[in-house]
């Protein structure tokens, strides 16, 4: 063999193992990015379900006397006005007791936002403003609560005032069924992540995906 045939081989050897580790260090690459778009829908799929449930526990219409207690009261309240004051805090007091995987979902938001892109993170934003609303409403409540059973200038004043404190009601308590509309918005919120998420988590085959192409050029 020559040495300028042997200097050939060599030369070769060297690039196919160049070229085999630049494959190999990029198969592994996409197999880590995989692997962390997966586990992060993963994670994100699993709390915003916590979540639904976890506000469903907020909007609970079932109480006790000693919720919504832990208020830090005006020295000048009079009992009446406690009382009123204390309810409508029942909604913060529970979020305190559930707010873990809240604040777990909304700061593995933006690591999500950055994977996957802005539009696909929506939902976990639509949740933080459905969860917003229920806190709104617990602060508007008790004016509307103390102006029950107090005369109003027209009927149509008496008119808005109810509208508007059944409006805050019904997102204030929850009675989960066909009638209850937050819920209904909380659980479409849900269903439009796992539909995100199930695209990672549970990817359509090469093959099914090139058939599904083929039905519908068809």
């Amino acid at each position: 063999m020559s040495i300028e045939y042997g200097k050939l081989i060599e030369n070769a050897c060297i690039i196919i193992a160049s070229l085999t580790a630049i494959y190999g260090i990029n198969t592994w690459r996409r197999e880590l990015r995989g692997k962390k778009e997966h586990d992060l829908a993963e994670e994100v799929l699993s709390l915003i379900y916590e979540c639904r449930d976890r506000l469903r526990a907020i909007r609970s219409p079932f109480a006790t006397s000693e919720e919504g207690k832990s208020r830090k009261v005006s020295p000048d309240e009079i009992p009446e006005e406690a009382e009123i004051l204390n309810r409508a805090y029942i909604a913060f007091e529970r979020y305190k007791a559930n707010q873990e995987p809240f604040n777990r979902l909304f700061v593995v938001r933006y690591r999500f936002m950055a994977l996957f892109g802005k539009d696909k993170a929506q939902p976990i934003e639509d949740l933080r403003l459905a969860l917003n609303n229920v806190f709104i409403s617990a602060q508007m409540l008790p004016s509307y609560w103390r102006r029950q059973g107090r005369p109003f200038r027209d009927d149509e004043s008496f008119k808005h005032h109810l509208e508007e404190m059944h409006k805050h009601e019904a997102i204030f308590w929850g009675t989960f069924s066909d009638q209850d509309e937050f819920d209904k918005r909380v659980n479409s919120i849900v269903d439009r992540m796992d539909t995100v998420c199930a695209s990672i988590l549970r990817p359509v085959p090469l093959r099914k995906r090139a058939w599904l192409r083929f039905r519908k050029g068809k």
